[in-house]
């Protein structure tokens, strides 16, 4: 067999076993990819693809030591993060935090417009309970990759288990429009509702009690500018939600949402000085454009799906030329780097 005949038939085996690998069938995968380097020894797409294969076979320690030698042979090839990625990955689940995460910065310098190392990294840094460090990380990746509905999951838990009720809800909602059904969508549904809602709760028959976190609200005369300061949105939204608890608020749940939504959307306007902080830059445009373009009620009617709302599957049912004019819509949105 000539030696051209050799890689022809690597890059073969590599399509194989890398179509394994996305069946989840990473030994067959790894089979394929050592069939690959039997072909042609030391190929550089073989190695790096087994590379991934062995993290997600939960083989760490193969794949850390096959990564080195990888490293070792074509340090400088493109695409070299998914060798970096596999490594930091396995490292991390050996629970070898510090060095997963070295890992991951020498990654990032490698290939540094790869989203997944970002996320990864915050991955590994929630993981260690590292949350002020994890958030950079989770939003450095949404702005590589604003499809990446993880990413968004990620952020919208942590800022809501800060109690950043504003950022939570936006980051709920474009999870949710990216992943609208499944199982993360039905857990992630009620959290989009509390977020937006806020601490309020009926204490009796006809009272209404809202907990307002003080510290957030600025002093009186005080005119500092903070980032990602939503503070008197969330009054705001507090005071609506509020509402829902009169015996003469009607409409189905995804309605009461709707027109909540659309208020906080209209707040998240451009200002004269410019708000700040990544909330206001990165996400605010996005959903402020969507009640401008008309778009709010297919994108509601999306973070609804996985709700038992007969009156939400119907509508989408109805409406699926509406459904692909938002997606189109979201497509041409110009997001922030």
């Amino acid at each position: 067999m000539s030696l051209a005949q050799d890689k022809a038939t690597a890059r073969s085996l590599v399509k194989a076993g890398v179509s394994l690998h996305d069946q989840g069938n990473f030994a067959g995968a790894i089979a394929k990819f050592d069939e690959a380097l039997a072909a042609d020894a030391n190929n550089y797409l073989a190695l790096a693809e087994k590379c991934n294969s062995l993290c997600f076979a939960q083989r760490y320690e193969e794949c850390i030591a096959l990564c080195i030698s990888t490293l070792e042979m074509h340090g400088t090839q493109d695409e070299i993060g998914v060798v970096y990625l596999a490594y930091a990955n396995s490292l991390d689940h050996l629970k070898r935090g510090e060095e997963a995460l070295a890992m991951y910065h020498r990654g990032q310098e490698a290939d540094p417009d790869n989203h997944q190392m970002w996320y990864n990294e915050g991955v590994a840094l929630a993981g260690m309970k590292r949350t002020d460090e994890a958030i950079p990380a989770f939003q450095k990746s949404v702005r590589l990759q604003p499809k990446h509905a993880s990413s968004h999951n990620a952020l919208a838990r942590l800022e809501h288990m800060r109690g950043n009720r504003i950022a939570a809800t936006m980051a709920y909602a474009r999870f949710l429009v990216l992943e609208p059904e499944g199982q993360r969508a039905v857990a992630n549904l009620p959290m989009l509702e509390k977020a937006l809602r806020g601490d309020v709760e009926q204490t009796g028959k006809n009272s209404v009690k809202i907990t307002v976190d003080g510290s957030r609200l600025p002093a009186e005369g005080d005119t500092t500018v903070r980032e990602n300061d939503f503070a008197a949105i969330e009054l705001t939204m507090s005071l609506l939600s509020a509402a829902d608890f009169e015996k003469k608020s009607k409409g189905a749940p995804h309605e009461k949402f709707l027109e909540k939504f659309q208020m906080l959307c209209g707040m998240l306007e451009p200002t004269d000085p410019p708000k700040t902080g990544f909330y206001w830059a990165y996400y605010a445009p996005f959903f402020h454009a969507m009640k401008v373009d008309g778009q709010l009620e297919t994108a509601v009617m999306l973070m609804y799906a996985s709700s038992e709302e007969k009156a939400v599957r119907k509508w989408l049912d109805g409406h699926e030329r509406e459904v692909k004019t938002f997606y189109v819509w979201c497509g041409n949105h110009m997001w922030p780097k």
